[in-house]
């Protein structure tokens, strides 16, 4: 397999951005009051895809936020989130599609390591923004391309506004219209002097039987392999999975292997 290379690394003013927006995000703690349930969207004004937000801490012991990618990535999520709980597979399950923030406890820093405006702390204990790009049919990966970094910047900054909303109303992502429930998304648009406004639209949630991963198939193969087979009326199934022990591919990033059956 091939690992899915984005070109455009991070550079200074980015990961910069990414950190403060980070800090801010730690400030705000929206854990204490939101689940992981409380799924909005956030459009990438550079693509125009919308992806998912889930605060994570509530239910965890490590909050963060992931950024779930696309109408796919948000199909991963619920799927893992109709499994049985406690799965370490599912926990860490090769077929998320999300961009990841989680802040690890930093066990050994001092004064002349760390700038006193990168020190973070949570719960009066000192703690590491780390930034992972989930690529499905991979091991997690540091986010290392700018496209995606600035996708979770406007992710982590409108999550603040979100959060901050959510704090004072707590029914504000119930919105129900003509019977049918609505999902919060929040969309950019281009200002004339640069950067982006943003407003809140509600949209239809997302219809997940409409959805289906595209599986090529080689043709000349399959045919090879039906005429040496008995010749019986019978319909097969066929399906693909990942195995759960992943591998190290020739590129240097682990990988789960898959299998049909």
């Amino acid at each position: 397999m091939k690992h899915k290379n984005r070109h455009d690394p991070i550079d200074r003013p980015t990961l910069s951005r990414l950190k403060t927006a980070a800090r801010r995000y730690l400030e705000l703690s929206p854990w204490q009051w939101m689940f992981e349930s409380d799924l909005f969207g956030v459009e990438n004004p550079e693509t125009g895809e919308v992806g998912y937000c889930s605060v994570l801490g509530r239910n965890s012991a490590t909050p963060g936020l992931a950024l779930y990618r696309g109408d796919i990535g948000l199909m991963e999520y619920e799927y893992r989130q109709a499994q049985e709980l406690g799965d370490p597979f599912l926990e860490n399950s090769p077929g998320q599609n999300a961009l990841l923030l989680r802040f690890h406890p930093r066990k050994r820093q001092t004064h002349r390591e760390i700038s006193p405006e990168e020190r973070l702390l949570l719960d009066g204990r000192p703690v590491l923004p780390v930034f992972f790009d989930l690529q499905p049919g991979y091991l997690p990966v540091m986010l290392e391309h700018a496209p995606q970094a600035r996708w979770l910047i406007h992710a982590l900054e409108q999550t603040t506004i979100v959060a901050s909303s959510l704090h004072d109303n707590r029914d504000l992502l119930d919105h129900i219209e003509a019977g049918n429930a609505k999902l919060l998304v929040r969309r950019p648009t281009a200002r004339p002097e640069g950067g982006w406004s943003w407003k809140t639209q509600w949209v239809p949630q997302i219809d997940f039987s409409s959805l289906k991963r595209p599986v090529e198939v080689n043709q000349l193969y399959l045919r090879s392999h039906c005429r040496a087979l008995p010749k019986q009326k019978n319909r097969w199934l066929v399906d693909v999975f990942f195995l759960s022990q992943p591998e190290l591919g020739p590129d240097g990033v682990g990988y789960y292997p898959q299998v049909a059956h």
